[in-house]
């Protein structure tokens, strides 16, 4: 699965593990991979998190406020599932490092797979924290050193842009990505 994975990237989703069974969780979700970003602390990704002050404590306390902690007396033993949307975070990653022209993924492409599932726990402590998705994004090309309108954007079928962008064509696109998610995805 981790194949054309750099070693940090493949430390990022050990770490992610860890930090689900740390919290009690049964699954990796996108807010594991974002405390495994934090803490693998070398990659592209961390030093971006670390220059918008996301900590592993403040992010840990804003998911559990999030999704409230888990059962103290639950034993989470093995090897757990990743939710659908960390799944999807993967894919999202392997598509970035292919549209910046990079042949393996690393921290910084699951960072900004993160920033295109705007409806994840990861997103909503960005927001909970004072960040906007796209300073993350835009932080992330300026580390690299390159330009992001030169990017293809992933698609993500989601309607959180028309909050951001209100205008009469995102509306109604908004709309018919969220249609199109309901009845057909």
């Amino acid at each position: 699965m981790y194949e054309r994975f750099t070693d940090r990237a493949r430390k990022v989703m050990q770490l992610a593990h860890q930090e689900a069974l740390r919290m009690n969780f049964e699954y990796i979700g996108t807010e594991h991979v974002l405390l495994g970003l934090i803490k693998e602390g070398s990659g592209v990704a961390a030093h971006v998190l670390k220059n918008f002050d996301m900590g592993l404590l403040n992010v840990r306390q804003q998911i559990e406020k999030l999704l409230g902690a888990a059962p103290a007396d639950r034993v989470v033993i093995g090897k757990l599932p990743m939710t659908p949307r960390a799944k999807r975070l993967l894919t999202f990653a392997a598509a970035e490092a292919r549209n910046l022209g990079h042949n393996c993924v690393g921290t910084e492409h699951l960072l900004l797979a993160l920033t295109r599932l705007d409806q994840s726990v990861a997103c909503h402590v960005w927001l909970s924290l004072g960040h906007r998705i796209e300073d993350v994004r835009s932080e992330v090309f300026h580390m690299l050193d390159c330009d992001d309108t030169a990017v293809l954007p992933v698609e993500t079928y989601s309607t959180t842009r028309v909050i951001y962008v209100v205008d009469t064509h995102t509306v109604v696109s908004g709309w018919w990505n969220w249609l199109y998610r309901v009845v057909i995805g």
